[in-house]
């Protein structure tokens, strides 16, 4: 069986800061993992392609730090909602969708899409395949992967105080 986030922040002694980093940094080298696994047929797609190679390496920085940005809203969105399956599920599919879906037309510099298009488009502007722009993109989602560890960092700590509360309120009714 195994525990949801909440529960682990609840349970236990360790600072709450340290259950946060440890969220981040096993999820991290999930991503890395998962890059390290399709690194062979991206690499050899890559060569082909004809890519400079530091552009593609800082592509996929900037993909770990999305990846860090969406697996943080899905575990604030799992704090708030519980982990009711079809809700929770809706929610984190639709927080994708809207996060893929709506960057290219309202902030295209917090568009992996675009940002990676202007990079790897040699056809396009020296002006506009720059690496300022993702830059700005790394910079956006570092700043709103910040805030939601802000946010869980809350969250857990509500539960924390709720679970003490509870169970001061439990030991009151024994005696």
């Amino acid at each position: 069986r195994q525990h949801p986030l909440g529960e682990w922040a609840r349970a236990s002694r360790l600072p709450l800061v340290r259950i946060l980093c440890g969220y981040i940094a096993g999820h991290l080298l999930q991503s890395v993992h998962a890059l390290l696994l399709s690194s062979p047929l991206l690499l050899a797609a890559y060569a082909v392609g004809g890519g400079a190679w530091p552009v593609l390496f800082a592509s996929l920085g900037a993909v770990l730090v999305q990846a860090l940005f969406y697996r943080l809203s899905g575990a604030l969105i799992y704090l708030v909602l519980g982990h009711r399956r079809t809700v929770a599920l809706v929610s984190v599919r639709a927080m994708l969708l809207l996060g893929y879906a709506s960057p290219p037309f309202v902030l295209p510099a917090a568009s992996h899409i675009m940002v990676s298009y202007r990079l790897f488009n040699p056809s396009l502007p020296p002006e506009t395949a720059s690496v300022p722009e993702l830059l700005l993109f790394v910079l956006i989602y570092a700043a709103l992967s910040s805030l939601l560890a802000l946010a869980l960092l809350l969250l857990f700590s509500r539960h924390r105080e709720a679970a003490t509360a509870g169970l001061e309120t439990r030991s009151e009714i024994r005696t």
